[in-house]
């Protein structure tokens, strides 16, 4: 802050001086003014903050040259060991500054975006830059690196990889958890670390087989109180009352749907929530309602207990293979979805489809070739 009162003032200094005209002092007046607005809104980047650098030397220009001239009788010489310590000084300060407030963050902030883009594809490979954004010093919005690497975790928990250990899952889930908890507690007036943190209450039970702790509650409630219509903190709440409390915690996945009614997800939760408590037919209507609305599924294990309801009770075939077309795509290189995808085309009548399947089956799994030819004999 004072630094850009020090800009202003010599802004208006130039303008009195004549070395700007009131155009020029104008327009560097706005850009003072748009960066600050720009710090209420989004965090400084490199090229605000090389602007930023830019201008104060700039100001500090304008500064000396409409300065009143100095009689000669006061001016001193300095010595020049004295200007060039100082000056190596101040090039010392500047650069750690860069540092400090620039460099490090940008190489944060870098981490943690190429583990969360490589993600399942590759989850060593992705913990090895989330541990190098841990390990980095002057980590300063520890709550965003918190919030992204227990998002990642919850996410690898969920889909599991052979690559990762279970000893290994439990602590990287662990670390995750105690990293949330950390930050949340730090900066309690963030709604997005209390649901954050619920999650990894959730996340931890799940992974240990333990009931979830009161503390969850707590904390989804906590998010909840700062936020009462945000979707995000009321739908972490339902999770944690689903357990306790079914029908109330029906009752705030229908308000998420009411509060955000062209968002997918809420009517997606809704289906899960109604699922979760045995209402399978509404359920799927809900997950029918949330498709219409655009939602996309996640992998071919999410729409699993969608195709089992259609199968088993609804005994909706056109449904299942709609359902298994789709799954094959967010799985191709799994043999039983296409297993399962050529005895739905059977199902329907649709022989040619279903040979094509079950040949893609023999194409990924030559083992399973025996069954496969005698699913293909059946069909002639």
């Amino acid at each position: 802050m004072a630094i850009l009162t020090f800009g202003v003032w010599a802004v208006f200094k130039a303008r009195k001086a004549g070395l700007l005209t009131w155009s020029e002092a104008c327009v560097l007046l706005a850009g003072i003014i748009a960066y600050q607005v720009q710090n209420f809104f989004a965090f400084d980047t490199i090229t605000a903050n090389i602007a930023f650098f830019i201008f104060t030397g700039f100001s500090a220009y304008l500064w000396d040259a409409s300065a009143e001239e100095v009689p000669q009788m006061a001016r001193f010489t300095v010595p020049v060991w004295l200007s060039l310590g100082v000056g190596a000084g101040l090039y010392v300060l500047a650069a750690y500054s860069f540092f400090l407030t620039v460099w490090s963050p940008y190489i944060i902030s870098k981490d943690i975006n190429y583990g969360l883009n490589i993600g399942l594809r590759d989850p060593q490979w992705a913990l090895s830059f989330f541990d190098d954004a841990k390990a980095r010093p002057f980590v300063f919005d520890k709550g965003d690196l918190a919030t992204k690497y227990s998002d990642f975790i919850a996410t690898l928990s969920l889909a599991g990889d052979p690559q990762i250990s279970h000893n290994q899952l439990g602590s990287e889930i662990n670390d995750a958890f105690n990293m949330m908890k950390q930050a949340t507690l730090k900066t309690k007036n963030e709604p997005i670390n209390w649901y954050t943190l619920t999650n990894m209450y959730m996340v931890k039970a799940n992974f240990e087989h333990t009931t979830l702790p009161k503390e969850a509650t707590d904390a989804a409630q906590a998010g909840v109180n700062l936020v009462p219509d945000r979707i995000q903190n009321l739908y972490y709440l339902a999770q944690v009352k689903l357990q306790t409390d079914p029908q109330g915690a029906l009752d705030i996945l229908k308000k998420c749907v009411q509060l955000a009614p062209n968002i997918p997800d809420t009517s997606w939760w809704l289906a899960l929530g109604l699922r979760q408590v045995g209402d399978l037919q509404d359920a799927a209507q809900a997950a029918e309602i949330a498709v219409s609305k655009g939602y996309q599924f996640k992998s071919s294990t999410e729409m699993q207990w969608l195709i089992n309801y259609y199968a088993d009770q609804a005994k909706n075939y056109p449904k299942v293979l709609a359902l298994y077309e789709q799954a094959v795509k967010l799985d191709p290189n799994n043999f039983q979805l296409y297993a399962n995808l050529a005895a739905a085309y059977a199902q329907v009548g649709d022989k040619p489809d279903a040979i094509a399947a079950a040949q893609k089956v023999i194409q990924l799994n030559p083992a399973a070739a025996p069954n496969a030819q005698a699913f293909i004999q059946s069909l002639k």
